[in-house]
């Protein structure tokens, strides 16, 4: 039976949704000391629901915007929907922005909240939240030097907002009930390369949809895996990066896995590519020996169905899906910042 993408209010409700199917398996992966771990759909559930619950705590309220600092890594994910969560919206920046292009979006955007990773990236960024007339608010996910010190600006800890109590059931039964399709989830701003960094309003019907479309494809033309597995190299704070490589591998109940690129360049992305494929090679082994000859002939017959002939109303359904997208990105380019 072909699996069906089911239709969602909300990015964060289909998270939940999703982390309470596959419970205990594995979702974001990191590698560190030469060695790969991951954090369950479950745990990341809790870790999203306490940093809802920590923001809230803070004073934060629905709609404010928090910017976020961070490169690729398994925090952006839980933080991302942790800030939609908290019913607030995230302002994704590029790592290599200057202290200028910083202190731009911080007063542009209005953000009330500021979460970035390390101290290196604090360097550039600190300076421009310290000027900023909203930001009331730093959370920083690795320790820093020199971590503010009075003023209004509160300084907190990663850890300590993850402490927060909180219901999972009573996070996701909010936010279903809180939030629909029209309502922002994100403003993006462009790279800076032609001026001052231009915010684009991103609602989660318009990301949804492209989840939806790039799914059915996935699903009618090839085959919709259980264990879809993607590898996170491009910056997430793209829309290209945070729609493809972040919520349509939520959407499938897919696995991520995030390249070490601190250092930046291409080296160190070829060689978290291939890291990722030698671990998902040896996954594929031990599964293809564990499985019966039977079933794993079925499954590797799926895998290698060709492109069929679709139906005039599949078409039909295609482009309408199709328009509806396009017509939600033009809303929202008519609603950039």
């Amino acid at each position: 039976m072909k699996r069906r993408f089911d239709q969602y209010p909300n990015l964060v409700t289909m998270f939940f949704r999703r982390a309470r199917e596959n419970g205990e398996s594995p979702f974001l992966w990191r590698k560190a000391g030469g060695s790969w771990s991951s954090i369950s759909w479950a745990e990341a559930a809790r870790h999203v629901a306490a940093l809802a619950a920590g923001l809230r705590a803070l004073g934060l309220e629905r709609g404010d915007r928090v910017v976020l600092v961070s490169e690729n890594r398994p925090e952006w994910c839980l933080a991302d929907l942790g800030i939609m969560a908290a019913g607030c919206v995230t302002v994704p920046t590029y790592v290599t922005n200057t202290e200028r292009d910083h202190l731009h979006i911080l007063e542009d955007s209005g953000a009330a909240a500021v979460i970035v990773s390390t101290d290196k990236l604090a360097r550039t960024l600190l300076p421009a939240v310290l000027r900023s007339n909203a930001a009331r608010h730093l959370i920083s996910m690795e320790p820093l030097r020199a971590p503010p010190q009075g003023g209004d600006l509160s300084f907190h800890r990663w850890d300590a907002l993850l402490e927060t109590e909180a219901s999972v059931e009573a996070m996701e039964a909010d936010a279903e009930a809180g939030m629909g399709r029209h309502d922002l989830a994100c403003v993006i701003y462009t790279s800076g390369t032609g001026g001052a960094p231009r915010g684009v309003r991103q609602h989660h019907g318009a990301i949804l949809l492209n989840v939806e479309g790039c799914i059915d494809i996935i699903a009618n033309d090839f085959s919709w895996d259980e264990e879809e597995v993607f590898l996170s190299f491009l910056p997430l704070s793209h829309a290209y990066e945070h729609s493809g490589g972040q919520f349509l591998p939520i959407g499938l109940g897919g696995q991520i896995d995030y390249a070490d690129n601190h250092g930046g360049g291409p080296a160190p992305v070829r060689g978290a590519a291939r890291a990722h494929l030698e671990r998902h090679r040896k996954a594929g082994r031990a599964r293809a020996q564990a499985a019966r000859p039977g079933a794993r002939a079925r499954r590797e017959g799926s895998e290698r169905r060709p492109f069929g002939p679709r139906s005039a109303d599949g078409l039909r359904a295609r482009k309408d899906a199709a328009a509806q997208g396009a017509q939600a990105l033009r809303r929202a380019a008519e609603g950039a910042c």
